[in-house]
């Protein structure tokens, strides 16, 4: 038998088997309820009309699929120890220095006395002439104003605690300030100390006694014109230790630079008048202001409250 026909034979015995095993599933189930289904065996003989193992097709031969190898076991990662906690040590404090004490440089104090009564306690205080201390860098440098005080006791004395040292060069001065906008023209417009050249070693300074009352201004009459010389004259003040020198300046402002600038006339001791035409640097026809200093030695010195203008005129016809 060829090949062709041995696999029609074959389908049909397949073909046959499978029916009778359809009958049989329809039958059983008839008779499930009323009976054991008994096993239909069916035995397929390996070789009918001389069909052999032999000539049944090979099986086809599976290529072995190669189990994929796995990588080798690692070990798990050691667990890296957690850090030991390092104890944490507080900042250390930083100290805190202790206030620093000013360094005691020593007391600058005085008295005030206008006419030789004490000036009533409180005076140095706003809307009052000021008691200042005043410093000067070099001889030609401006007055700085380092500190005011009030007088602070029934003997009209002030006093300046621990002002700063003065530097090499540095003089202090304490002032009497009376400016014209107070209109207190019972007292001098300003007195001056003598200068404290050296202050820091701890050592107090008494600078006496500033005698305040105003000086009067007498002749001639204000803003005033005559032709040759001019006689000036003033009420002497009751402070006998002191003396006197005439004074005139350009420039009749308010400004105390100009008057602090002022041409003097020699010491004219107590005397209450002066004869003078137009000092050099001055000329006729021109309008300027006077006024006298007081010079009163370690007690300082000052000027009145008052100035006075002038002018000296060349002819009569330049005084109409």
């Amino acid at each position: 038998m060829d090949g062709t026909k041995r696999w029609a034979w074959l389908a049909t015995l397949v073909t046959l088997t499978l029916t009778a095993l359809g009958l049989a599933a329809g039958l059983g189930r008839a008779a499930l309820a009323q009976a054991p289904v008994e096993s239909v065996v069916i035995h397929l003989p390996l070789s009918l009309k001389g069909v052999g193992r032999a000539d049944l097709p090979a099986a086809p031969t599976l290529a072995a699929t190669p189990v994929p190898s796995l990588p080798p076991a690692t070990s798990p990662p050691s667990a890296t120890p957690a850090p030991s906690a390092t104890p944490t040590q507080p900042p250390t404090p930083t100290p805190v220095p202790s206030p620093t004490l000013p360094a005691e440089t020593g007391r600058i104090q005085g008295r005030i006395t206008s006419d030789g009564v004490p000036m009533a306690i409180g005076f140095g205080s706003p809307g009052t002439p000021q008691i200042e201390l005043r410093r000067r860098m070099g001889a030609a440098g401006p007055w700085e104003l380092v500190a005011n005080a009030e007088t602070i006791d029934e003997q009209g004395r002030f006093v300046f605690e621990n002002p700063p040292a003065l530097p090499e060069g540095a003089v202090y001065q304490v002032w009497w300030d009376n400016p014209p906008q107070l209109g207190a023209d019972l007292w001098m417009g300003r007195w001056w100390s003598r200068d404290i050249s050296a202050f820091g070693d701890g050592t107090d300074v008494d600078l006496g006694s500033f005698e305040v009352a105003d000086l009067k201004l007498e002749k001639p009459c204000h803003d005033c014109a005559q032709t040759g010389e001019i006689e000036f004259g003033w009420q002497a003040r009751k402070h006998p230790s002191e003396v006197y020198r005439w004074a005139v300046f350009d420039n009749c402002t308010q400004d105390v630079a100009m008057r602090a600038e002022a041409w003097l006339s020699p010491p004219l001791g107590r005397k209450t008048s002066y004869l003078s035409g137009p000092p050099p640097g001055f000329r006729f026809d021109t309008r300027y202001c006077w006024y006298v200093r007081v010079e009163d030695g370690a007690n300082g010195g000052g000027w009145p409250f008052y100035v006075r203008k002038v002018a000296w005129c060349s002819s009569e016809a330049t005084c109409r």
